[in-house]
């Protein structure tokens, strides 16, 4: 499968507790592995849980296609640390020697750069005198490494550290703009829809009301990726349409953040969610709007933006 091809089918907005590590894996650099890159790695912890280390090479089994368990790991783990140390010359300009590192360790790079803020991408190297980044790189983070000095390890640590909580900064602040810029009437449909895990909307085959608000809110949240559709379901001979729509992830966390949930029901809709399997059409009892409660809640207070990304606040990462 190509990279466009998995990325655009497959991409997800999760991370794993893990980080993808690009490296050859011949005997010296399982050994660099081993001593220096996991052990620097296992000293982080987000949120109290260690970090793993994530290697694909010709061991890995399970996905017929390697790529995509490639794919997969540039693009959902929390950061790619990339081995550039130089492996092979050839003959440069002028009669001199130019150095270079594994070419396919070059090539996942690429793609990381593609894919992943550069906060996400971490470069270490083992010391070489004819070391050097390319250009096009050298805008990245970057770390050498000496196999006989453990001190390596915690300054590799120190740096995976400061990646995740730079890209974790960043991340918040996306997300408050996000929060920011939600129209009412989006607001106004979370707050409704957070009864049911699979909103649905029903468009009549004449007179689509294309001026409701309730239509542009949908659509909004379909372009910010809080909805996705599910299914399509005909309403018979000239009724219609209905859509059945499934809360992502994303929309999970902005009904937490907008207060339409609270943490315990927003649980509850996401094992609702993932309790259906994909290509069934949920049941009744999970797209249907419950009957309206006798019974008001009082009002809480009003809801600030800023505040309101803490709710679920992403864990700071820790050398221990």
């Amino acid at each position: 499968m190509y990279p466009a091809t998995y990325y655009e089918n497959f991409m997800r907005y999760e991370a794993s507790n893990e980080v993808f590590v690009a490296m050859p894996f011949t005997a010296p650099f399982q050994h660099a592995f081993e001593t220096v890159i996991e052990p620097a790695i296992k000293r982080v912890t987000v949120g109290g849980t260690p970090l793993r280390a994530r290697i694909i090479n010709r061991a890995t089994s399970g996905a017929p296609d390697i790529h995509e368990k490639i794919f997969d790991a540039i693009i959902h783990s929390r950061i790619v640390i990339a081995d550039m140390t130089v492996q092979a010359s050839y003959p440069g300009d002028a009669g001199g020697t130019r150095w270079q590192a594994n070419a396919n360790v070059a090539y996942e790079v690429g793609l990381a750069c593609a894919w992943r803020n550069p906060e996400d991408i971490i470069l270490v190297h083992q010391s070489h005198p004819e070391h050097s980044y390319s250009f096009d790189i050298q805008n990245l983070s970057h770390v050498s490494y000496d196999l006989g000095d453990p001190a390596c390890v915690a300054s590799i640590a120190d740096e995976v550290v400061r990646a995740l909580n730079q890209s974790a900064f960043l991340a918040t602040q996306t997300y408050q703009k996000v929060l920011q810029s939600v129209s009412p009437s989006a607001i106004q449909l979370m707050h409704q829809e957070a009864q049911r895990a699979f909103p649905v909307v029903s468009f009549p085959n004449q007179g689509m009301p294309m001026m409701d608000a309730r239509i542009h809110a949908v659509t909004e949240l379909l372009d910010r990726g809080a909805l996705r559709n599910r299914h399509v379901i005909p309403q018979g001979d000239g009724k219609g349409v209905a859509i059945i729509y499934e809360w992502t992830e994303l929309g999970l966390r902005m009904l937490s953040s907008l207060r339409a949930v609270t943490p315990k029901r927003r649980a509850e809709l996401a094992a609702q969610i993932a309790s259906v399997p994909s290509g069934t059409v949920p049941p009744p009892e999970l797209r249907d709007l419950p009957e309206p409660e006798s019974t008001t809640t009082p009002e809480e207070s009003a809801v600030d933006m800023i505040e309101a990304t803490k709710v679920d606040a992403i864990d700071e990462a820790t050398n221990e």
